[in-house]
Formats: structure tokens, sequence, C-alpha cells
């Protein structure tokens, strides 16, 4: 009797399982990274919103920076911002015409899928405008969100 080429013979019987069970490996790693990564830039791309709505907030003048950091944490939606720093470089006083800088930090979600590195730390994103108007805290502000 012999066998049909589809047929398959008696060594072949797992193979298909084990080829199966090596590549689901490779092809899982890659997909819990895509969606690991993903998520991530997600979280940069909210943390950069906050970013420009704190140097927008900073340069129509900042009055308390409480309140600020608050709406920057609004205005970021799905991070959770840890920190809100506002500056007016080079000279480190608010005035008219210059630069006020954000800049926000947050702590990335990790969700822990194996085979996947991902970055530890904090990351931060930072917004630039010009002050149009001076508000009482001319020195800026750094404020740690719980």
């Amino acid at each position: 009797m012999t066998s049909e080429p589809w047929e398959a013979r008696r060594g072949d019987a797992g193979a298909a399982a084990v080829e199966f069970a090596l590549v689901l490996v490779l092809f899982l790693t890659l997909v819990f990274g895509i969606i690991q990564y993903g998520y991530y830039f997600f979280q940069l791309q909210g943390a950069s919103a906050g970013a420009r709505e704190g140097a927008r907030l900073a340069a129509l003048g900042v009055d308390s920076c409480t309140s600020l950091a608050n709406s920057v944490q609004t205005a970021a939606r799905d991070v959770k911002v840890t920190n809100v720093k506002i500056a007016f470089p080079p000279s480190g006083v608010a005035a008219t015409g210059q630069d006020a800088q954000a800049t926000v930090t947050f702590s990335p979600t990790k969700f822990g899928f194996p085979f996947v590195p991902f970055i530890s730390g904090t990351a931060t994103e930072t917004g630039t405008s010009r002050v149009e108007s001076v508000g009482t805290a001319t020195t800026g502000c750094d404020v740690t969100l719980p």
C-alpha cells in the first residue's frame, strides 16, 4: 500500500503542534509588545497635551499653581501626572514676551507582559508658549500631584 502525499507519515504526527507552539510564543510577544508600546505612545500624547495646556495657562498668567496643575491633569486625560513644573527661562521670572515652559512628569503604565521589554522610571513632556500676561506666581511653580 502506497501512501498519498497528503497523508501524514507515522513520524510526523505531532510536528504541526510543535511548530505552532514555537511560532505562538513569538507571535504573542509581538502582539503584546504592540499593545504595550501603543498604550505608551497614547500616554505620551496625553502628557504632551497636558504640557501644552500648562504652557498656555502660564502664558496667560499664573495666579494659583494648584489650579494650574489640576487643569494640566484634566488636559492630560488618561495619564496619571505626578509633577507639573512651570518655569520662565532664561531669567526665571515671568515677563511679557518671554517663554513660559511647562514640564509634565508621569509614570508610564506597564502591563507586565512576559518577554516584552519596557522602560522603567518616569517620562516627561515639555510645552512652551510666549507669555502674554504676568500673574502673581512670577517665579513659576513646581507642584507634585497625589
